[in-house]
């Protein structure tokens, strides 16, 4: 019996990424993936569907991705989803950060398409185990 695809969504602004990863988790044959050019946009399908894994771009043009997770975080269907920074921000103290806040894990672009797959699923197996990943919201 095969086990259940692995329901993700990405939002990111670089149609060039969202295609390479759309083809590498097509590729593994794991994941069933939703892909989306900024918030706004994933927002009907995130309100519809409830995404096993949610994979977001940091630098984008109307909202950064630090943004969205903070908003997912209000969302009672994504309190503890695992959140995944895919980006091109290289700095170790920005990764920190975020793993602080919650993110499950920051990738940094461009990544290896044969690998990221299971990069992936890595970050969803350590997110699941992390007592504190749950974002603290500041009031």
């Amino acid at each position: 019996m095969a086990s259940r695809k692995i329901r993700a969504i990405n939002i990111d602004d670089d149609e060039f990424l969202r295609s390479i990863l759309s083809v590498a988790l097509e590729f593994d044959g794991g994941f069933n993936l939703s892909h989306f050019s900024g918030f706004d946009e994933a927002l009907p399908a995130l309100k519809k569907k409830a995404f096993d894994l949610v994979i977001l771009d940091v630098l984008m043009p109307d909202r950064n991705g630090l943004e969205i997770f903070r908003d997912l975080r209000t969302m009672s269907a994504y309190a503890d989803t695992p959140v995944v920074f895919l980006t091109r921000i290289a700095d170790e103290e920005f990764a920190r950060s975020a793993r602080d806040e919650g993110v499950a894990a920051v990738i940094v672009k461009p990544f290896d398409p044969m690998k990221i797959a299971d990069t992936l699923r890595q970050a969803m197996g350590q997110a699941a185990r992390r007592p504190d990943r749950k974002m603290k919201i500041a009031s």
